[in-house]
């Protein structure tokens, strides 16, 4: 079992949330009131319950193996996406694939929760992973799906650069770089 390095005590009616908020908030500490703690949205208890899961209940094997499966899952939605001509969000979840798998790179090289990111580039940097200009240069045009299938000013143009021909030439090299990165994590 991973290490806890959590603390949370309760004194005085304060809660210590030390390594627990860490990645919500950009403070390495922080004390805040019960009171002001409960009364935190539905979504920051939920992140806060997810860290918690992390830190207390999954080995840095199982948590790979989590961003593993989870990925993987994601290549099987994107395939289903590209037979059925939904091409921007293949792309979209393809950009998923690579995100998670360089995740569990993380947490294997760095023996920690990976950050709430989603450009692989910085991702991969962040890992022991040896990659060409090339590879980063891939990785840094693969981002563009991710944003750009967001944002609703950005999202038709998106939709119409996405056909097949250049939708399969992308999601074939997301696939090869996917199956490159399960070699290097083996």
């Amino acid at each position: 079992m991973a290490i806890i390095s959590a603390i949370i005590s309760i004194h005085n009616g304060e809660i210590n949330v030390n390594e627990i908020l860490r990645g919500l908030t950009k403070t390495p500490e922080k004390i805040i009131s019960v009171d002001s703690f409960f009364r935190r949205s539905q979504k920051s208890l939920d992140k806060i319950e997810k860290k918690l899961y992390y830190i207390c209940c999954m080995t840095y094997n199982e948590e790979i193996n989590y961003w593993l499966n989870a990925a993987a899952h994601d290549l099987d939605v994107a395939e289903t996406l590209f037979k059925n001509s939904k091409y921007d969000w293949c792309l979209f979840i393809a950009h998923l694939v690579l995100e998670k798998t360089l995740k569990a790179f993380y947490v294997r090289d760095n023996q920690k929760m990976p950050p709430p990111i989603h450009k692989l580039d910085i991702l991969a940097s962040n890992t022991k992973l040896s990659l060409s200009d090339e590879q980063v240069k891939f990785l840094k045009k693969v981002n563009e799906f991710n944003l750009e299938a967001r944002y609703s000013d950005k999202k038709f143009s998106f939709y119409k650069l996405c056909t097949k021909t250049f939708t399969k030439k992308y999601f074939t090299d997301i696939k090869r770089f996917y199956r490159w990165l399960l070699e290097q994590i083996k």
